[in-house]
């Protein structure tokens, strides 16, 4: 059963992320304004199947990259989470989900709104990676989970200042992993 940590605001929240992560009890976060399930934004699309876009949107995207001299080497194979970063980054579904190593940047994509939800929940997830991947080398031997990828993402891209300054880091994962790892989680 996961662990949610009810709190009043943003600050009592990420003073018990920072806390939970100096303690070494959890070292990825992500900021919701609405708590809901995160998957990645091409699981998300693939569950509306609303994916009829997505090749020509990649397609574009390498073609343009192939006209880019400096940039060609994103097509290498060991680029590939390179490319799909800056994919993301752009707005190009992949199976990238966002996450930080920064409490504070978690917090800040927790409380990013003009208009606070009233009826909702805002939310810090707080995610030790060491647990996840030990509960996914059990989980991906089963048959259901043959076709399944998950896989701890740490890159530093290039020119992509954002991902810098927000400690980006992602989780890679093609289906919905909270069905066999519900994260624990601060709300608001």
């Amino acid at each position: 059963m996961p662990e949610v940590y009810k709190v009043s605001n943003v600050e009592q929240a990420v003073d018990l992320a920072y806390k939970f992560k100096e303690e070494g009890k959890y070292d990825w976060f992500r900021g919701q304004v609405i708590d809901f399930v995160p998957h990645s934004s091409l699981f998300r699309r693939q569950l509306t199947n609303n994916t009829e876009d997505i090749d020509f949107q990649y397609n574009l995207f390498v073609s343009w990259i192939e006209e880019t001299p400096d940039l060609r080497y994103l097509l290498e194979p060991d680029n590939v989470h390179n490319l799909e970063a800056i994919m993301q980054h752009y707005g190009i579904p992949t199976y990238y989900i966002d996450f930080t190593t920064n409490p504070g940047v978690a917090a800040f994509f927790a409380a990013d709104t003009k208009t606070p939800p009233t009826d909702k929940n805002s939310c810090i997830y707080c995610l030790n990676t060491e647990d996840l991947l030990s509960v996914w080398d059990i989980m991906k031997g089963l048959d259901s989970r043959k076709d399944c990828q998950m896989e701890k993402v740490k890159i530093d891209v290039k020119n992509l200042w954002r991902l810098q300054a927000q400690h980006g880091v992602f989780l890679k994962c093609n289906y919905n992993f909270y069905i066999d790892y519900p994260l624990d989680k601060i709300i608001f």
